[in-house]
């Protein structure tokens, strides 16, 4: 079922307009405490911190991503804490004014990527960024528009399909800037972007064109970005397997795992990188499911801590294990904004518990078809994810 926000796209654009009219004579002055438009995309580093806002914008809207891609499918409920919008969207029965059915959020984001776009065009016309500069800086944007408006096809079905950076109010009356696709025709128009986009692989403090340290890699609040920016194969992946074309898929998630092989990982990144490897079961620093070792068929022995094994890949700290899984991660830190919005969505420690696994969920992780090799009848990994805290 698609989601029916024909209004909401209606009453966005016009927002717009009016937004654009009333604000003319504010935007005729220059702030004081605000960077201008004639002050950015200067160089290099000016177009990092565009990409690198855009990519923070995305946490704002990771809410809903998640609300709209789990909730409408079979593995998450809804608890009795949960309020109406929630229950409207597991039941596949939206009402107008329903925040989760807003495509709004996502188009903003996809017009911020829309203008940066256009001003790396002129940057790289008037020598402000190099070729190989904005070769990847163009294609993250391109990207992350791609991975925003396959999630609007997905939820929304036709959709307007914008690409113009919307520089005034009369660019919103011109209709043929906004042609509305079908999914299948709003795929094969990703795909055909993501086809031309001139750079495709991962990022490293190494790789960059200037020579000068300008890789798109840096450390932000602390973070290291290296796992920061999307994945282009794997998306390529994903817009394949939307087309139905398996064997293409299968390629371009074939050149993710190979990453290591094809970059030339060092040390035993070579074998490991975007790949499980064996466990280790001497000091059991590793990713998988496993036990203390000679200890195998005690059930209280299981790994279950934030430092190793299968749960420490969403706890651990960026070493080199953690950058070896994680494909694409962005980061909620409790000293900034946004706030994480998934203690409120999933925990009664500090948070609504509005949402829940399903009962299928959970039924299949006990199911008799998951067997692990110590013989255990059920699948250890749903242990690790639903605790029951406090009733």
């Amino acid at each position: 079922m698609k989601i029916k926000i024909y209004a909401c796209f209606r009453y966005f654009f016009l927002l717009t307009i009016t937004v654009l009219f009333s604000c003319k004579k504010t935007f005729d002055l220059t702030p004081e405490n605000q960077v201008d438009i004639s002050q950015n995309y200067r160089n290099v580093n000016d177009a990092n911190a565009v990409v690198t806002g855009i990519y923070g914008k995305l946490l704002g809207i990771a809410k809903q991503y998640v609300v709209l891609n789990e909730l409408r499918a079979d593995l998450m409920d809804v608890t009795t804490n949960a309020d109406q919008y929630l229950r409207e969207i597991n039941v596949h029965n939206t009402t107008a004014g329903n925040p989760y059915a807003n495509p709004r959020p996502f188009y903003e984001i996809i017009l911020n990527c829309n203008d940066a776009l256009k001003n790396f065009d002129l940057m790289v016309k008037d020598n402000r960024m190099t070729q190989a500069d904005y070769a990847q800086r163009y294609s993250d944007l391109v990207a992350v528009r791609s991975w925003l408006y396959l999630q609007l096809g997905i939820h929304f079905g036709t959709i307007p399909y914008v690409t113009d950076a919307l520089a005034n109010a009369t660019d919103l009356q011109d209709a043929s800037k906004f042609p509305r696709l079908t999914f299948d025709q709003l795929i094969d128009k990703l795909i055909a972007d993501m086809v031309a986009i001139p750079y495709k692989d991962v990022y490293s403090v190494t790789i960059n064109g200037t020579g000068n340290n300008a890789s798109p890699v840096t450390t932000v609040d602390s973070y290291n970005t290296q796992n920061f920016f999307i994945n282009k194969y794997c998306l390529l992946g994903d817009l394949y397997l939307w087309k139905g074309n398996y064997t293409l898929a299968a390629t371009n998630y074939r050149y993710v795992l190979e990453t290591g092989t094809r970059l030339g990982a060092a040390n035993n990144q070579y074998f490991i990188q975007y790949k499980v490897p064996i466990a280790q079961v001497a000091d059991n620093n590793d990713l998988t499911v496993g036990y203390l070792r000679y200890r195998e068929q005690d059930i209280n022995t299981l790994i279950n801590n934030n430092n190793q094994g299968w749960r420490s890949i969403f706890a651990r700290t960026q070493d080199v294990l953690f950058n070896s899984e994680w494909i694409w991660i962005m980061y909620f830190d409790q000293n900034f904004s946004p706030a994480n919005p998934f203690i409120d969505l999933f925990s009664n420690q500090g948070g609504s518990y509005l949402l829940k696994p399903s009962q299928l969920a959970i039924d299949n992780w006990n199911g008799p078809l998951q067997v692990q090799r110590n013989g255990f009848p059920y699948d250890q990994r749903g242990k690790f994810t639903v605790q029951t805290i406090n009733g």
